[in-house]
């Protein structure tokens, strides 16, 4: 029954169509790989593959680890996988945690490697992904996001007058439901510098373990 659910909260979708080459991405140095990994949470659960990021801070005081690293992320970055490591790279422990007495909250647990990409590759772009979001949003890059939502709602309410209202609106689950192809339409219209990143998770189905 768990898997039936599983199944059903992460339904298939067309191929996302990729036009043209690879994006030219900025290099990363060790520096910039070394600073993402010491920030990382050293209790925050590994991947399929099994690499901790409390293993990736012990290994980081070996200069041939730091250069061998540096190699692999940037190879990452630059897209120079065969399809099958794609999979790979890309595939995901998943996790069922109960919601309620009938339905799950599949919580998908990446490779590593993968989400230090996720983490620099975000680093190097924040400034013109919050040039575009600005303060429309509270959830990308903003400290206390949460809690401003909160007093700014609790601000509206208290200055309701008569004949006003403020509507609180819950969507419906778009879990997985939102089209690829548009995500990456947008992508390569206005953050160019995010397709090699987007292709190398999104452009083909991948694994859930």
């Amino acid at each position: 029954e768990i898997y039936r659910q599983l199944k059903k909260l992460h339904p298939e979708g067309p191929p996302v169509i990729i036009d043209g080459g690879l994006h030219h991405p900025e290099y990363f140095s060790e520096e910039d790989i070394n600073v993402t990994v010491i920030k990382t949470k050293s209790t925050s659960a590994a991947g399929p593959d099994g690499l901790s990021y409390r293993f990736m801070k012990q290994l980081s005081i070996s200069p041939s680890w730091n250069t061998a690293l540096m190699f692999y992320i940037n190879s990452l970055a630059r897209g120079d996988l065969a399809t099958p490591l794609r999979d790979y790279v890309g595939c995901a422990r998943l996790v069922a945690i109960p919601k309620n007495q009938t339905t799950v909250r599949p919580i998908a647990i990446g490779n590593t490697l993968r989400r230090v990409l996720s983490a620099l590759t975000l680093r190097k772009n924040i400034e013109v992904i919050m040039n575009e979001l600005g303060m429309r949003q509270l959830g990308t890059n903003v400290s206390c996001g949460v809690e401003a939502m909160y007093h700014l709602f609790e601000d509206a309410v208290s200055q309701v007058t008569d004949g006003e209202s403020v509507f609180k609106a819950d969507f419906s689950n778009a879990f997985n439901n939102v089209s690829r192809q548009v995500l990456y339409d947008a992508i390569v219209a206005r953050y160019p510098s995010l397709k090699n990143y987007f292709t190398l998770c999104y452009a083909l189905p991948i694994t859930l373990y």
